[in-house]
């Protein structure tokens, strides 16, 4: 019955894109329960933008502010918000990770010891410094094989909100399907670049 019930929810989502003339195969849909709670937290989202523009501002200052991609932010609070947390703890994560990796990278603080600690670093081969949606990605595989409680910890030692925990348990492989799926699903309504197109055409 779940298996008729998960199937169906696939052929619906499935459906309602193919209208729009976007395709999406079976592997995408896999994720199908993330597919449709992300489906329904998104119904509307064309007007919450057209009617929320300082919420993008304020995604287009954090992304000032960090360096990360303004969309990155935003898909990333669409994938907190269907795993239990909200695009604000997603925000929030952003600059308090970003903030421990600058520690991490200059060797000084808190930030130093906890990427000393977990293993982690905060640059690439080439010596860029890693942004937080990269470090997520990695933080997520490093909780795999930790307790609830160990997991907890880690979140705060690197500035990372608690509500986030879900989110991160997903590991990194299905992290980034979600991240992807999300993408897909909006279609780009909602990110930055497609805002600058809606204030061009009014």
């Amino acid at each position: 019955l779940h298996r008729v019930d998960r199937r169906q929810r696939q052929m619906c989502i499935r459906d309602r894109f193919n209208m729009l003339g976007v395709s999406i195969n079976a592997t995408t849909l896999k994720v199908a329960a993330f597919g449709a709670a992300f489906y329904a937290a998104t119904v509307g989202v064309k007007n919450f933008v057209d009617a929320n523009l300082d919420a993008l501002d304020e995604i287009k200052q954090l992304s000032n502010v960090t360096g990360e991609s303004a969309d990155q932010i935003y898909l990333l609070g669409k994938v907190a918000e269907v795993n239990g947390s909200s695009a604000q703890a997603a925000q929030s994560s952003i600059e308090g990770l970003s903030r421990t990796i600058g520690e991490a990278a200059a060797g000084v603080g808190r930030g130093a010891k906890s990427f000393e600690q977990y293993g982690l670093s905060a640059k690439k081969a080439n010596g860029e410094i890693k942004s937080s949606s990269e470090l997520f990605g990695e933080i997520s595989e490093k909780m795999q094989q930790m307790s609830n409680q160990e997991q907890i910890a880690m979140l705060s030692k690197l500035g990372i909100d608690g509500s986030m925990i879900q989110m991160l348990r997903l590991g990194n492989d299905e992290l980034a399907e979600q991240i992807a799926l999300a993408n897909a699903l909006t279609l780009g309504v909602g990110t930055v670049s497609y805002t600058h197109l809606r204030a061009h055409e009014t």
